[in-house]
């Protein structure tokens, strides 16, 4: 396309990635910039070791030729499974396995996530808690956890509730974040 309105197609391949502590392992990337200015992710996928991340998004990052949206929308995909921390960093006070899924919409100042995560045999800093499963949304700054379920032998415990994390419709993040939780146990 014209310089003003490029058209650009990517294909990235890149192993043993790693920046500062943490190791990405292998990536791969498919994208491509149409005239309108709309970046499409193709697919996105990152393996380390037993961790596989894969996904894909949209986001209109130009407007009128070349110029920066200031108001860049997104829509996003991630799945992830066989994910542990270990995988990335080699001292970090959470064991377990994770799988989970998240997705993404609305513009960069006003982005909505909506995530489940399921944790098998997860422990933080050698105390064992055993399961976890949450269902968690952040919007406007505010981290809701619909339920984050911990499940150990007999024992269920559920916690609801929100975290103000970000200052409104910024990435600030608070100094004192607010938090209003319940916590229940049963077992």
């Amino acid at each position: 396309g014209p310089w003003k309105q490029p058209r650009i197609n990517m294909i990235l391949s890149a192993d043993q990635v790693r920046l500062d502590a943490v190791t990405f392992g292998q990536i791969e990337l498919s994208a491509g910039l149409d005239d309108t200015g709309l970046l499409n992710i193709e697919s996105l996928t990152l393996t380390n070791q037993g961790t596989r991340v894969s996904g894909n998004a949209a986001m209109h990052i130009f407007t009128n030729g070349f110029k920066l949206n200031p108001h860049i929308a997104v829509i996003g995909h991630l799945k992830v499974t066989g994910a542990e921390l270990g995988h990335f960093l080699a001292n970090h006070p959470i064991k377990g396995v994770f799988q989970g899924m998240l997705e993404i919409d609305g513009t960069i100042e006003s982005l909505h996530a909506s995530a489940v995560l399921h944790g098998s045999d997860v422990s933080y800093r050698n105390v064992n808690l055993g399961d976890l499963n949450a269902d968690l949304n952040l919007q406007d700054g505010r981290l809701t956890l619909d339920a984050l379920r911990i499940n150990k032998d007999t024992a269920d415990g559920i916690i609801t509730g929100t975290i103000q994390i970000f200052a409104g419709n910024t990435w600030r993040l608070l100094a004192e974040p607010f938090i209003d939780l319940d916590v229940g146990i049963a077992g």
